[in-house]
C-alpha cells in the first residue's frame, strides 16, 4: 500500500511539473509570438515610411517642375511643406527645400540671381543645392535601411 501510495504521489508531482513547464514554454511561445509580431509590425511602419519619404520627395520634384508661372507656385509651395513635415527631413533638406522653392518664385517672378553651375554657365539655381537635396535623401532612406536591417536581425533571433 506505501509503495502504490509513493507511486501516486510522484506521478503526482510528475504531474505538476509537466503542467508548469508546459505552462512555461507556452508563455514562453506566446511571449515570442507578440515579440516577433511587434519587430513585423515595425518593419512594416519602417516601409510605409520609407514609401512616403519616397513620395513626397517624388512630389517635391514634380511640383518644381511643373512651375511655368506663378499660377503653378501654389502646388511647389504646398508640396514643399509636405516634404519639410516629413519626420525623415532632416534640417538640412528642409533649409535647401526652401532655398529651390524661393529660387523657382524669384525665377517665375523675374527677380532670380545667377549661380555658376559646376559646367560654369550661369543658372538660376546652383548645382550645389540638388547635391545637398540629394545627398539628404540618400541620408535619410539609408538611415531607414539601417533600422530596418536592426529590426529584421532582431526577428530572426527571436524566431530562432
Amino acid at each position: 500500500m506505501q509503495t502504490a501510495l509513493a507511486i501516486a504521489v510522484i506521478a503526482a508531482f510528475a504531474s505538476v511539473a509537466a503542467a508548469v513547464l508546459s505552462y512555461r514554454s507556452s508563455k514562453s511561445a506566446t511571449e515570442g509570438a507578440h515579440r516577433i509580431a511587434s519587430l513585423n509590425h515595425r518593419i512594416t511602419a519602417l516601409d510605409a515610411e520609407s514609401a512616403q519619404f519616397r513620395e513626397d520627395f517624388r512630389g517635391f520634384h514634380a511640383a518644381m517642375g511643373s512651375v511655368k508661372g506663378l499660377t503653378d507656385v501654389g502646388a511647389l509651395l504646398a508640396a514643399t511643406e509636405i516634404l519639410q513635415a516629413n519626420p525623415r527631413s532632416s534640417d538640412a533638406l528642409i533649409q535647401v527645400t526652401d532655398t529651390l522653392r524661393g529660387a523657382t518664385q524669384a525665377i517665375v517672378g523675374g527677380t532670380a540671381p545667377r549661380f555658376r553651375t559646376a559646367g560654369g554657365t550661369a543658372a538660376p539655381l546652383s548645382d550645389e543645392s540638388f547635391l545637398t537635396l540629394r545627398r539628404e535623401f540618400r541620408e535619410a532612406l539609408a538611415a531607414i535601411a539601417r533600422e530596418r536591417a536592426t529590426l529584421v536581425a532582431q526577428r530572426e533571433r527571436a524566431s530562432s
